[in-house]
């Protein structure tokens, strides 16, 4: 678990990062920035970290060749290695982001590279590297002389995207935590991918969300009251359990072993991941995930049927006269 409750900011550099796309250049901030008082640092750090979730998803940094060539986990490695050298690291920093910037809707943006202290993560305390990215729009804020100043008025404001990169785990890539606060899919894949290279870190959250992923997909693959059966004894097994035995979880919940046995192998190969029989479940995760786990009957283009109990109050038959299938409802009365 991560706590930023005390986190404090030990150095802040702004840069003004270009499109590249466009042939914008960038400009090079004069020097490290600094709050007037306790209350305008307070101010800049909801700037930073209001888009964090309290238990974030974890990610890490990879590469397809070696981990050593992925440019923002080498500069973060020297800036944790040697601070003194903050600038120089920031600068770096916004030139691999100049190189990734070539979307065309990507505008002009101030990019903040900030060192923390004081985070604490696993009951440890840790520092950290943040990079903050925020399109010159509707500014609230003013850097002049080395002070960062704020427009109360326009307090509703935060970062655009950004990530946290904890001081952990160096050798698997760090711990990463992002920031999405645009909701843009095509342009937050550019800061993703593009610029950052990083992916979720596969631990019991990473593999929770996957397993139940491949159940909800297998539910697709179900029709009428093997669906509605199959998605209640589904959540039932994670409600009741706090280790996922896959084993067990076909014995007790699946009709069809070896279709689903099938169905885990392609998911497997589809995504290029290997899932793991035993793992501890994650119940933040399940919870989250389970909402989009339903039962939907999907009948030609006329009706979406969402069942919420299981299927011993629902027949399913085939009229000969009409030649087509149907459902019959058992219900006390109607909403």
């Amino acid at each position: 678990m991560v706590d930023y409750t005390n986190v404090k900011i030990n150095k802040n550099i702004k840069h003004i990062v270009g499109n590249s796309f466009r042939e914008e250049k960038c400009v090079q901030g004069s020097g490290e920035l600094y709050t007037e008082n306790h209350v305008h640092e307070k101010l800049l750090l909801r700037f930073f970290l209001s888009g964090l979730e309290s238990n974030p998803v974890e990610y890490r940094f990879y590469h397809e060749i070696n981990l050593s060539d992925n440019n923002v986990f080498r500069i973060t490695n020297n800036l944790f290695d040697n601070n003194s050298d903050f600038i120089s690291y920031s600068i770096e920093y916004m030139q691999k982001l100049h190189d990734a910037t070539r979307h065309p809707r990507l505008q002009i943006a101030d990019l903040f590279v900030v060192l923390f202290e004081d985070v604490i993560y696993n009951d440890e305390i840790t520092n950290a590297v943040g990079l903050f990215k925020k399109e010159k729009t509707d500014m609230f804020y003013n850097t002049e002389d080395g002070i960062i100043s704020f427009n109360k008025a326009k307090l509703a404001n935060n970062v655009d995207w950004g990530c946290v990169i904890l001081n952990t785990d160096r050798k698997y890539g760090y711990t990463v935590h992002l920031i999405d606060n645009l909701k843009d899919k095509n342009l937050y894949e550019y800061w993703v991918e593009n610029f950052l290279k990083v992916r979720k870190k596969r631990n019991d959250r990473y593999i929770t969300e996957k397993t139940v992923d491949v159940i909800k997909k297998f539910t697709d693959e179900l029709r009428g009251n093997e669906k509605v059966d199959f998605v209640k004894k589904s959540k039932q097994y994670f409600n009741d359990n706090n280790s996922f035995d896959k084993e067990v979880f076909v014995e007790d919940v699946v009709n069809d072993n070896a279709k689903f046995n099938e169905y885990w192998q392609d998911y497997e190969n589809t995504n290029d991941i290997l899932l793991d029989d035993q793992f501890d479940i994650d119940k933040t995760e399940v919870k989250k995930r389970s909402r989009s786990l339903k039962p939907v009957l999907k009948l030609d283009k006329n009706f979406r049927v969402y069942v919420h109990g299981g299927s011993e109050l629902m027949e399913r038959g085939f009229d000969r006269e009409k030649g087509k299938y149907y459902y019959k409802f058992y219900f006390e009365k109607e909403r």
